[in-house]
């Protein structure tokens, strides 16, 4: 019996049939009416092309709200998000969107942090206040957490260490706690908040500064470096005023 290639029957994905949502197979009839979300990737290498550098374009980050693309992609009854972030970008209107996302939708948790670079626990406070150069609009709902300092860890691939957004080790713990207890179990302490890859914080806050950061109408999620039981998130409240 002689066996045909996959090929013939999925050809691999390219921009014309991202576009037209069907494929017109060689040898083996029609592939029609299918979401492109749902097509498994051919082994291969292929070519980028149209698309743009997040990291460096914020608006190809938000997306577009008709199209659902981007930020706007994560509204979607069908996908089971619980927790929605965009780590390494601390853009204002990316934030927000994400933020104003999770409160229409009420479907997860946007977590966010800080940028990197603050030198003050103070400075921290003042960001997620509205009251900093980088943020003019504070942060106050109930489904968005933020969390500071940004931590230092080994990056494998720069092969040096590199300070990272705590976002990632916020939502980690989380699905840790998920994992390990129960979803409304605190993830933070130095059980479930324990961080064991990081080395060390941007900023050290003592036990004034995490004071500061969580109560008096603040709502930063402190990550402290204690001497003997390492580094852990001390904090776990949302960005509900």
């Amino acid at each position: 019996a002689s066996v045909t290639a996959l090929k013939d029957f999925i050809h691999p994905l390219s921009t014309s049939f991202l576009n037209a949502g069907s494929y017109s197979g060689t040898d083996s009839g029609t592939l029609s009416a299918v979401n492109p979300r749902f097509v498994k990737p051919i082994q291969g290498t292929y070519k980028l092309a149209s698309g743009a550098n997040g990291t460096e374009n914020d608006a190809s980050l938000i997306g577009a709200v008709t199209e659902k693309t981007s930020i706007y992609a994560l509204d979607d009854d069908t996908l089971n998000i619980g927790i929605g972030s965009v780590p390494g970008n601390n853009d204002q209107d990316v934030q927000n969107t994400l933020v104003t996302l999770a409160e229409s939708t009420q479907n997860f948790l946007a977590v966010v942090s800080p940028p990197e670079g603050l030198n003050t626990v103070q400075q921290a406070i003042d960001w997620t206040n509205g009251q900093s150069d980088e943020r003019t609009a504070a942060i106050t709902s109930n489904y968005a957490a933020i969390y500071w300092p940004w931590v230092q860890t080994f990056d494998t691939f720069a092969a040096k260490d590199r300070y990272f957004d705590p976002a990632i080790y916020a939502v980690r713990q989380m699905a840790y706690t998920d994992e390990v207890g129960d979803s409304w179990f605190a993830p933070a302490g130095t059980i479930r908040g324990r961080l064991t890859k990081p080395t060390n914080v941007e900023v050290s806050v003592n036990q004034g500064d995490r004071d500061s950061m969580y109560s008096g109408g603040n709502v930063v999620n402190p990550i402290v470096n204690f001497p003997q039981q390492g580094l852990m998130i001390f904090g776990q409240r949302t960005a509900q005023r």
